[in-house]
């Protein structure tokens, strides 16, 4: 659906729930619903702990469902040239992406080993808690060039202003890591019908949804429901979050 189109299907569901206090719903309160709507979607569909036990990729139609945010590497994103910060860690900066980061798919990384030449390995996510376990004194899940070991975490970017964060990775010291291949989740394309005043002064533009067009009633039915919510129509918000239930 256009923006337009987004815009009527929502006005056209609510009239159903026949309450005045829908009737003057200005453009950008729609948006900013819709927005909501969208970033309830994705995370939904993204969630690898949710009741069903399925996750991104846990079936067709969930994979197909944010196929369109899916950033691939190096065609889509290319390699990224991580930084030294010293004691055998390279960071990669999110705010570096090509695009605005929301979710990790996929990691790959490119060793190179003096003598040795380079490997291409999937490093591995870690806890915090877990690290100096594992930098010190797990032989079997230590940093290792011949076992292709490399462990991950998230955190805090080296960058004062930059509160996108990193992605921080860890060798022995024996090799070095000279290219990051991320592939990941982005984040939607923030929904406006345009024309209208944002708050921080600046005019809205004309912004398409980016999910593939197959969500975009579901994301109008979520939409629905969270203005039922906020007016307070229980009956109505039962009735649409047993759709949303179906469709998921």
């Amino acid at each position: 659906m256009t923006i337009e189109e987004l815009h009527y299907d929502l006005k056209y569901k609510l009239d159903k729930v026949d309450s005045l206090d829908t009737d003057n719903l200005l453009p950008a309160e729609i948006d900013w619903i819709l927005n909501e709507a969208i970033n309830l979607f994705v995370k939904q569909r993204y969630d690898k702990n949710n009741p069903k036990k399925l996750g991104f990729e846990g079936n067709q139609k969930r994979i197909d469902d944010l196929k369109t945010l899916v950033i691939k590497s190096p065609s889509q994103q290319p390699a990224i040239v991580p930084t030294n910060v010293g004691n055998n860690t390279y960071e990669v900066k999110l705010s570096s992406l090509n695009y605005e980061y929301l979710f990790l798919v996929r990691l790959t990384t490119k060793l190179n080993k003096t003598n040795c030449g380079y490997k291409v390995v999937s490093p591995e996510e870690s806890e915090h808690d877990d690290l100096n376990t594992i930098l010190l004194n797990d032989p079997f899940r230590k940093p290792s060039f011949e076992w292709q070991r490399v462990p991950f975490v998230f955190g805090r970017s080296s960058t004062t202003l930059d509160d996108l964060g990193s992605i921080y990775l860890y060798t022995d010291g024996t090799f070095t890591i000279t290219e990051v291949y991320p592939e990941y989740l982005k984040t939607p394309n923030k929904v406006s019908f345009g024309g209208y005043t944002y708050l921080d002064g600046s005019i809205a533009t004309k912004t398409e949804c980016d999910l593939p067009k197959e969500a975009h009633r579901e994301i109008i039915d979520i939409a629905v429901n969270e203005i039922s919510r906020i007016i307070d129509n229980p009956n109505f918000m039962q009735l649409k979050s047993q759709k949303l239930q179906i469709n998921e």
